[in-house]
């Protein structure tokens, strides 16, 4: 290693991580807006569509997360805690992750109609999410942390908007459903849901911490 690729390894890249986490956030984005697009799809042609973009988008957020993890192996000083770049990072792809599940679900097994709270509850992550793609690019100066930490607190609100769908859902389901299969394949689905908010939560903690720290 030259001298002067040592000292660049040894000096942070301010936008390096910053850009791949606004890189992830977006494509989140996409993949919740295909999700709620999956629970009104009428066809099986469409629902295998909206499938495999959503795969396709898990994918790219895998490439990013490794990208993340294999710089942080290598890079000597970050702009933030090196702490704080993993669980982001983390927390991020496991978003995308339940997002996943929920769409293979779908598929796998055979759901053509959705009670009104799968759709409410997924409402509600896209709007998380949206938050979350407004406060995690401005992490790169953090000149406007009021803005972050109010998009972080419209967040927490869905956080719990989302508990109250997903519970009321459950407890819908055990007093009408008479299908226990058809229960346990549609509790799974808003289990999965209500799990992704809560990592938008997770997220939205994380960044409210590196603002108080950095900002």
């Amino acid at each position: 290693m030259g001298f002067g690729t040592f000292i660049r390894r040894l000096l942070p890249q301010e936008n390096q991580y910053f850009n791949l986490f606004t890189s992830n956030i977006a494509n989140i984005q996409e993949a919740a807006t295909d999700l709620r697009k999956l629970l009104d799809a009428k066809s099986t042609a469409d629902r295998k569509i909206l499938i495999t973009r959503i795969e396709d988008a898990e994918h790219r957020g895998d490439q990013i997360t490794h990208d993340i993890f294999a710089d942080l192996s290598k890079t000597f000083v970050t702009p933030i805690d090196r702490e704080d770049i993993h669980a982001l990072a983390s927390d991020i792809d496991d978003i995308l992750d339940l997002m996943e599940d929920v769409a293979v679900r779908t598929m796998l097994y055979e759901v053509k109609e959705f009670p009104p709270e799968c759709r409410d509850l997924t409402d509600t992550l896209l709007h998380a999410v949206e938050d979350l793609a407004i406060a995690v690019p401005m992490l790169g100066d953090m000149k406007n942390h009021e803005t972050i930490l109010r998009a972080c607190e419209h967040v927490n609100t869905c956080e719990n908007a989302g508990d109250d769908i997903y519970h009321n859902a459950i407890a819908r389901l055990f007093q009408e459903m008479k299908d226990p299969i058809e229960l346990i394949k549609l509790k799974e689905i808003l289990s999965d849901i209500e799990e992704a908010i809560d990592k938008c939560e997770h997220v939205a903690n994380l960044i409210e911490g590196v603002v108080v720290k950095y900002a």
